[in-house]
């Protein structure tokens, strides 16, 4: 099984994914909407939000000879239940971490940082191997900007950056920048994620509706006139992947899609081919 902790540790681009696993009826729709991944990426993403625990779906992943990277929200919740979920996870084998604090509406809300520091604490004391992921908001910084958040959280614990979902690459390689010249890619490489978006009216929705969505107008325009969206937006997410792979400082592609899965397979095969 392909591990994102090697993966991270080497020179070559790590793939993950992120699936829509919100329609999952049980254990063998799982199955059967993962298998085409498991021989082409590193790791999954598995979000809290679904129906179904992270806890339980990471757990299938690795018994499908899958690596998950298992998402723990802190909004609505103690530091020590989220410590059993930190434990749990360890105890199963399960060892990729995306720590994010969630609603900040909520009153007395973990930290992300405070969420990094107890599973460093916790993986130090049980020796094991580990990744502590945070999430980082893409943009076009100032010139002066420094990126003191997520130096905080690697001080804290952090050993990989995933960004949110992104489709401008100057943007990316502009908010890449600060990140080398402040040396935290090699403390915590970074993931770029990219999403494919088969329809204007999909990616207008995930502009609108997902937090810190950078959807460039020109996706929105080609999209528009597309005569198969579904295609163009398959092209987009593709060209997207081939540039940010060779933006300086990025260690790894996420490919999410709020459809098919099976476009998350088409693009990663022909990026693999065109290599």
């Amino acid at each position: 099984m392909k591990r994102l902790l090697e993966s991270l540790s080497s020179e070559e681009l790590s793939i993950t994914a992120e699936l829509p696993l919100n329609g999952i009826q049980g254990v063998e729709d799982l199955r059967h909407c993962v298998a085409p991944l498991e021989s082409l990426v590193h790791a999954l993403h598995v979000s809290d939000t679904t129906g179904l625990t992270a806890l339980a779906v990471s757990k299938l992943l690795l018994d499908a000879n899958i690596d998950p990277v298992m998402q723990i929200t802190a909004a609505g919740r103690s530091m020590r239940e989220i410590e059993i979920d930190i434990q749990a996870a360890l105890s199963m084998g399960i060892n990729s971490l995306l720590l994010m604090k969630g609603n900040t509406a909520l009153p007395g809300t973990v930290s992300a940082r405070d969420m990094l520091s107890l599973t460093n604490q916790i993986c130090q004391e049980e020796r094991k191997r580990y990744l502590a992921g945070t999430i980082a908001r893409v943009f076009k910084p100032m010139a002066t900007w420094e990126p003191a958040s997520l130096i905080e959280k690697t001080n804290a614990g952090a050993t990989f950056i995933k960004t949110e979902l992104c489709l401008n690459p100057d943007m990316l390689s502009a908010y890449m920048s600060h990140l080398v010249r402040a040396k935290i890619i090699w403390r915590a490489p970074v993931i770029a994620t990219i999403g494919i978006l088969t329809s204007l009216e999909q990616a207008m929705w995930v502009k609108k509706h997902v937090q810190g969505a950078v959807i460039p107008e020109t996706v929105l325009r080609r999209l528009e006139t597309a005569q198969d969206p579904e295609k163009e937006g398959i092209r987009i997410a593709l060209e997207t992947m081939e540039t940010f792979s060779e933006i300086p400082g990025v260690a790894g592609i996420c490919i999410q899609t709020p459809a098919n899965a099976l476009n998350i397979v088409d693009v990663i095969q022909q990026f693999l081919s065109n290599r």
